[in-house]
C-alpha cells in the first residue's frame, strides 16, 4: 500500500510539472506574439517586420490554454484512477489473505478447545500444565507445553499444539520422584525503623512495599522412570505437597512393581542361581548371563 501511494505522488508531481512547462510555454507564446503585434502597429521601433506568426486574439490565446490545461488534468485523472484501481485491486486481496487467515485461526482455535475439551472430559483427574524437561525416549517433546493427567490406567501427555497424546502406562513405572524448591515467596525485605510517630510511619510504608513487591514462584519437579524409559518434568502450579497426592497413583504403582516377584531380593535371586548351577540345571555361561541380567535389572528399578 506504501509503494502505490508513493507511486501516485511521483505521477501527481510530473503532471504538475508538466503544467508548469506547458503553461511557461503558452505565456512565452503570448508575449512574442503581443511583441509580434506592437511591432506590426510601429514598424520602425523595432527594425523591419519580416514574416511574422498569424495573429492571436486574445480569446484564441486562453482558449488554447484552456484546452492545454483541460487535457493535462484529464490526463491526470486518469492516472489516479488507474492507481487507485490498482491499490484498490491489491487492497482487496490483503483483505481476502486477512480474513482467509483468521478463518484459519478460527479453525485452529475450534480444534485446540475441542482437543482441551476431550481430554479433560477422559480423564480421571483434572490435567495439570507442566514442561518436558527431556529423558531417556522423550528428547521429542523435550520443552514442550503438556497437560497431564491419568486415563485408562496411564499417564497421558497431551500436547494442545500438536493435539497429539502420548501415554506412560502405570504398569510400566517403576519409580517417581519429587523435588526441587516447591512453592518459594519473595519480597523487597523492607524493614522500618526509628522511634515515635516515623517508626510507626516507615514500619507501614515498608509493610506496604513488601506488600506490593511480593512475588510466588512454584518450581516443582518430577521425574517418572520406567523399564525402558524416563521422563523428566517441570510444574509451575503443583507444589511439592500437590505433586505428591497428584502422583500418588503412580506411587502405588511404583510400589506395587517393586513389591512383584520379579523384584524380590537380589541376593535371594542369586542364591537360587547359584544352587541351580550347582546341580547342573545351568552351564557356566547360562549362569554367568543370567546373573548379568539380574543385576542390570535391579539396578534398573533401584
Amino acid at each position: 500500500m506504501q509503494e502505490r501511494r508513493q507511486a501516485l505522488i511521483r505521477d501527481l508531481k510530473l503532471i504538475v510539472q508538466l503544467e508548469i512547462l506547458t503553461i511557461s510555454r503558452l505565456l512565452h507564446w503570448f508575449m512574442q506574439t503581443a511583441k509580434e503585434n506592437r511591432a506590426r502597429r510601429n514598424p520602425g521601433a523595432n527594425g523591419p517586420l519580416v514574416e511574422s506568426r498569424p495573429r492571436l486574439s486574445i480569446m484564441e490565446l486562453f482558449g488554447k490554454m484552456n484546452y492545454a490545461c483541460h487535457s493535462l488534468l484529464s490526463d491526470a485523472r486518469k492516472s489516479v484512477d488507474e492507481n487507485n484501481t490498482e491499490i484498490e485491486k491489491w487492497a482487496r486481496k490483503v483483505r481476502t489473505h486477512v480474513g482467509e487467515r483468521r478463518e484459519e485461526k478460527r479453525i485452529e482455535g475450534k480444534k485446540k478447545a475441542d482437543f482441551i475439551d476431550a481430554v479433560v472430559s477422559t480423564s480421571d483427574k483434572n490435567p495439570v500444565p507442566i514442561f518436558i524437561l527431556g529423558g531417556a525416549k522423550w528428547d521429542q517433546l523435550k520443552g514442550r507445553k503438556q497437560l497431564l493427567s491419568y486415563s485408562s490406567g496411564s499417564l497421558r501427555f497431551s500436547d494442545p499444539e500438536t493435539l497429539l497424546n502420548t501415554h506412560f502406562p502405570l504398569s510400566d513405572i517403576y519409580d517417581v520422584e519429587i523435588s526441587g524448591p516447591g512453592t518459594v515467596t519473595r519480597d523487597a525485605g523492607m524493614i522500618g525503623g526509628g522511634f515515635g510517630a516515623g517508626a510507626i510511619g516507615g514500619i507501614a510504608i515498608a509493610s506496604i512495599v513488601n506488600i506490593l513487591t511480593t512475588h510466588t514462584n512454584t518450581k516443582t519437579i518430577i521425574r517418572i522412570s520406567g523399564k525402558d524409559a524416563e521422563v523428566v518434568m517441570l510444574s509451575e502450579e503443583l507444589d511439592l505437597n500437590d505433586a505428591r497426592i497428584f502422583f500418588s497413583e503412580a506411587y502405588l504403582a511404583a510400589s506395587r512393581q517393586k513389591r512383584s516377584p520379579t523384584h524380590s531380593n537380589l541376593s535371594e535371586q542369586l542364591l537360587r542361581l547359584k544352587e541351580m548351577k550347582d546341580l547342573g540345571d545351568l552351564s557356566d555361561d547360562e549362569f554367568s548371563m543370567a546373573k548379568r541380567k539380574l543385576i542390570e535389572s535391579h539396578q534398573l528399578v533401584s
